[in-house]
């Protein structure tokens, strides 16, 4: 998800969105992953930081937090983010960056871990979080980078 607020009461707790979230992955078996945010902060920001969310932090092109990446107890997981080629307008390629970059790393994660065994629950993909800290092979740079909230790799 590539979606989010500061505000608790447009996405957060006791809302449509926490309840879609809730049911996504109660009822359906949906794995979701959700931005961390891009204000450089250690702030909550749904509905990345729901409890049934993978929250993705952005890296740099050194495996560091990325400056504008928001970090903290709440997030998950980090993947890179900063200068990512994307299309434009008029068919070129330009380097964009943010959270919203980082998550479709983890997303195609998960989904290569649920095609290796499709009865995988999304409790279990989830549990894989905590034996992660970054998609990159530097993982522990951007463990110590992001400070708190991040797992050691193992």
């Amino acid at each position: 998800m590539s979606f989010g607020s500061y505000v608790t009461t447009e996405y957060g707790p006791d809302t449509a969105v926490e309840a879609a979230v809730n049911d996504a992955y109660n009822l359906h078996q949906v794995v979701l992953v959700g931005t961390a945010g891009n204000n450089g902060a250690n702030w909550v920001r749904y509905p990345g930081d729901f409890e049934n969310v993978i929250s993705v932090a952005a890296t740099d092109s050194t495996d560091g937090r990325a400056f504008f990446s928001n970090f903290g107890r709440l997030v998950d997981v980090a993947a890179p983010g900063q200068g990512i080629l994307s299309t434009m307008v008029g068919g070129v390629y330009a380097g964009n960056s943010g959270t919203s970059f980082s998550a479709p790393y983890v997303a195609g994660l998960a989904g290569l871990l649920l095609s290796q065994d499709p009865t995988r629950s999304p409790g279990v993909s989830r549990s894989t979080r905590t034996r992660c800290v970054s998609v990159r092979a530097g993982g522990a740079t951007a463990a110590a980078s992001l400070a708190t909230g991040i797992p050691a790799a193992t």
